[in-house]
């Protein structure tokens, strides 16, 4: 079966439970993997409890992934220059499909 491929995925830990209701209250993000989005292929990136730095060469992608990352916080739309260059025969496929 063919892994399924997707832009985004975000895993989670929750703190601490409210002491009266027992919801959970906080929420902190361990990682987050990104594939397929613009000229990230798959990277993952974990983040630490107080700070995470994103250090790197320039043309490595660093901004590339703050985008990808704000884009899916705030809800903002992805737009087709958002899909790896890679991926366009596929989409192609697809859309000739609808045809």
């Amino acid at each position: 079966m063919a892994k399924k491929k997707t832009l985004f995925s975000i895993k989670s830990a929750y703190k601490k439970r409210d002491s009266v209701t027992g919801a959970k209250t906080e929420m902190r993000i361990n990682f987050i993997e990104v594939q397929n989005f613009r000229k990230l292929k798959s990277i993952r990136i974990d983040l630490f409890k107080d700070k995470t730095l994103f250090v790197g060469a320039n043309n490595s992608g660093k901004t590339t992934a703050m985008i990808a990352l704000r884009r899916f916080l705030i809800e903002q739309k992805f737009d087709s220059h958002d899909f790896t260059l890679s991926s366009w025969k596929q989409i192609n496929k697809i859309g000739q499909a609808w045809v």
